[in-house]
């Protein structure tokens, strides 16, 4: 009896006989998702190492410290670059994703954090933040409630960033804040 090697699939006695292989194509699908190959990124609102502000705002969540600090860092250079069309079109995609950070557990993060907060709220107007009013008192009130002496303090400058906005802006947040 002829012993058969590992792998080899038993034949049939009329394939065998006939001497035929099986032609079983199979192919597969080759799933790109979302990799830099995908995406343009020749778009102007790219940071000098070639990040847009979503995947700036997705490596605020990096486990990694001074990962988050770099996203931050690469925020603020986006606003500096871009100021108007970023805060026309990406406000609230920016404040959703920035603000989570000010509560952070690394001093640098909140640093970076609260300076890339200044830069987008200085040249709101008090129309174009109103809607995301709500949204920044409760980051502030979860800052200034922390566990972590560092993070209450550091909330303080997150309180005196209201302060850029114009005056009735800021009075109408401070209430708010006040009336939680």
């Amino acid at each position: 009896r002829k012993r058969r090697k590992v792998g080899k699939a038993k034949r049939t006695s009329a394939a065998a006989a006939a001497g035929a292989a099986a032609l079983n194509i199979r192919s597969k699908q080759l799933v790109v998702a979302e990799q830099s190959l995908a995406i343009d990124k020749h778009t102007p609102l790219v940071t000098h190492r070639n990040h847009t502000l979503t995947e700036e705002i997705v490596l605020l969540r990096h486990p990694a410290a001074a990962a988050r600090r770099d996203a931050a860092v690469g925020i603020r250079e986006l606003l500096q670059n871009h100021t108007t069309t970023l805060l026309a079109l990406h406000l609230s995609e920016l404040l959703g994703g920035v603000l989570p950070a000010a509560c952070d557990d690394d001093a640098a993060v909140r640093t970076a954090v609260i300076a890339v907060l200044r830069a987008a709220i200085q040249p709101l107007g008090a129309v174009a933040f109103a809607p995301h009013a709500a949204l920044y008192v409760a980051h502030v009130i979860a800052a200034l409630t922390h566990v972590a002496a560092a993070t209450r303090h550091d909330a303080l400058a997150l309180v005196e960033a209201l302060l850029l906005l114009p005056p009735t802006a800021a009075v109408t947040t401070c209430a708010e804040l006040r009336r939680r």
